[in-house]
């Protein structure tokens, strides 16, 4: 049986956790930077400068260096000047997970940074060194983004396993860790609320019924954005592409838009929907279509 190499855990996460991947790399690369994914998943989901942020309450449950973070807080601070609120008190809007203190401590400085051009101090809120799976938030969130670790259960610590299941009642063991962070966000997304992750596209096959027990029908997915020619590494050294991921939570309507993407570029622009995707998948017993 093959293992899952540091090399391959290197280039899967370079995929996301670098600006860009040279050509000199040993890893698959792509052409579109992290920043800007960032920015696209955000206008997406409404996160905009134009529209009055004020009120939005925002959740980024595995921050890492921050990429989600600075765009937000960059928008935010926008969308202040154009509506005329406050910076300094909207600032404990957005609530920030991560685990490792040292990127804790990274995030602190590059955030402070980012906020003395308003003079702003960043709340104390901001950034919780926690594992968000195990955190006991009872906050609501309007918008939930991020970019959650595809780990096979196999691979994760036994004591974190024992605390998941004692916590995520939907978490079993043929999960991906990815979908403990799904059923964790949906827990905590607000009615009307949006969240989007970005993951490998591995779980649209392998977990996507797992998934599917975990929505009600008041979960909606808006969209599915399947960027097929743009591979990352798997476990099973197969090519595996990013997936962008909106659900809504929503107490009416029918599922929204799937569509794959050859080009990455192309995410600034409009996709064009693959309407048979979803009754396919009820088809094949793998999703109940609502």
């Amino acid at each position: 049986m093959k293992t899952l190499t540091s090399q391959r855990f290197f280039c899967y996460y370079q995929w996301w956790y670098t600006e860009t991947i040279t050509e000199s790399s040993s890893c698959t690369h792509l052409s579109l930077s992290k920043r800007q994914v960032a920015q696209i998943v955000l206008d997406r989901v409404g996160y905009r400068p134009r529209t009055d942020l004020r009120n939005h309450i925002v959740l980024d449950p595995a921050a890492d260096d921050g990429v989600f973070a600075s765009e937000i807080i960059h928008r935010l601070y926008q969308s202040s000047l154009n509506f005329g609120f406050s910076f300094q008190e909207t600032l404990g809007n957005i609530h920030l997970y991560e685990s490792n203190p040292d990127k804790v401590l990274y995030l602190q400085e590059q955030i402070a940074k980012q906020c003395q051009f308003s003079s702003a101090e960043v709340p104390d809120t901001l950034i919780t060194n926690a594992d968000f799976l195990l955190s006991g938030t009872h906050l609501k969130y309007d918008l939930i983004v991020g970019t959650p670790p595809y780990i096979k259960y196999r691979y994760i610590p036994q004591k974190k396993k024992a605390q998941y299941h004692t916590l995520l009642k939907n978490f079993t063991v043929q999960d991906n860790l990815c979908l403990a962070f799904y059923q964790k966000g949906l827990e905590v997304l607000k009615v009307k609320g949006k969240l989007s992750f970005i993951c490998s596209d591995l779980w649209l096959e392998r977990d996507f019924k797992s998934l599917c027990k975990i929505l009600d029908r008041t979960f909606k997915f808006t969209e599915i954005i399947d960027l097929v020619n743009n591979p990352i590494p798997s476990d099973n050294e197969l090519d595996a592409n990013p997936v962008i991921t909106i659900i809504t939570h929503a107490v009416s309507g029918q599922n929204g838009c799937y569509s794959t993407l050859t080009d990455i570029q192309q995410l600034d622009s409009e996709t064009t929907c693959e309407n048979n995707w979803f009754t396919t998948h009820l088809q094949r017993g793998l999703y109940y279509l609502r």
